[in-house]
């Protein structure tokens, strides 16, 4: 159960970073109030911030993306918050879970580059 409620998060993790994906992307063919439903229709399809866990927001980047500083990089913390709260047999300091957390860590920001390449091929193409 716990790890079904991960993909949850995943899904959730990248969902309030739309708006700073949005940036990255030159002439973003959505307008806000779409990328708000895109956001909104990931909710719906099973994005959920459970136990919140993620500390992101969607309004919250909404205004960091509107600022001129840079974005702030993808955190995977999320991930040891979750696991030390909801699943305290992997909290335990071993060999096989520091193996388990360390994959993560370098996982989550991969995965969450790839996703961002793959939305990038999308709104090009929305914009033809």
């Amino acid at each position: 159960a716990e790890f079904g409620r991960v993909q949850h998060l995943i899904m959730y993790s990248l969902a309030v970073r739309l708006p700073l994906i949005s940036r990255q992307i030159e002439d973003f063919p959505l307008s806000d109030k779409q990328l708000k439903q895109v956001y909104e229709l990931m909710i719906k399809n099973g994005a959920d911030n459970f136990g919140e866990i993620i500390y992101e927001s969607y309004e919250g980047n909404f205004k960091v993306r509107k600022q001129k500083n840079p974005l702030p990089s993808y955190s995977s913390d999320w991930f040891r918050r979750y696991v030390y709260t909801y699943m305290p047999k992997f909290g335990e300091i071993n060999n096989r879970n520091l193996y388990f957390l360390g994959c993560v860590e370098a996982m989550f920001p991969l995965y969450y580059s790839a996703m961002t390449a793959q939305i990038k091929k999308v709104m090009f193409l929305l914009d033809k």
